[in-house]
C-alpha cells in the first residue's frame, strides 16, 4: 500500500508523526485516523480537522461530540459521546517501570498490590489493572 498517498487524508495533527515512525506503526495511525473519521461521519458529523488538545486527547472545534481513539500494535479502539470520555488500548509486552507508572496512574491499592509483587507477577497484574472496562457500541 502506498501510504503517501493516503497520507492526505489523516489530520495535521497524526501528519508530523508519520514519517518518524515505522510502516507498521504509520498503517495504524494512518487507519485510526481514518476510521475515526469514518465513525464521526457515521454519526452525521461534516468531516473536518480533528485538533490534540494539552494532553493528547483529540476533539473537534464547536462540536458536543466527545470523543477518544487509542491504537497499540495492530489493535484498534474507538469512543464517541456526549459526555467527556477517554479510551485506552495497550498491547501486552515488558515495561521497565511499572512501578513508576502505577504510581502515577493507578489507585493507591493498586500500587501496593504491583509493589508487592514478584518481579514475575508485576507485568500481569499491572495490565490486569490498566484494563478497567470494556464498553460495547452499536453503529
Amino acid at each position: 500500500m502506498r501510504l503517501d498517498y493516503y497520507k492526505k487524508y489523516i489530520s495535521s495533527y497524526k501528519q508530523r508523526y508519520f514519517d518518524t515512525v515505522n510502516f507498521n506503526s504509520s498503517y495504524t495511525k494512518l487507519a485510526a485516523d481514518l476510521f475515526l473519521k469514518y465513525i464521526l461521519a457515521k454519526q452525521g458529523t461534516p468531516l473536518q480537522e480533528i485538533f490534540v488538545g494539552e494532553f493528547g486527547k483529540p476533539y473537534l472545534l464547536n462540536s458536543k461530540l466527545n470523543f477518544n481513539i487509542s491504537h497499540s500494535d495492530s489493535f484498534l479502539v474507538c469512543a464517541i459521546s456526549t459526555q467527556n470520555i477517554g479510551v485506552d488500548i495497550e498491547k501486552k509486552r515488558i515495561i521497565n517501570n511499572v512501578e513508576s507508572i502505577a504510581n502515577r496512574f493507578f489507585l493507591k491499592d493498586e500500587y501496593a498490590a504491583i509493589k508487592q509483587c514478584s518481579a514475575d507477577s508485576k507485568i500481569d497484574l499491572f495490565f490486569k489493572f490498566w484494563m478497567v472496562s470494556y464498553v460495547f457500541v452499536k453503529f
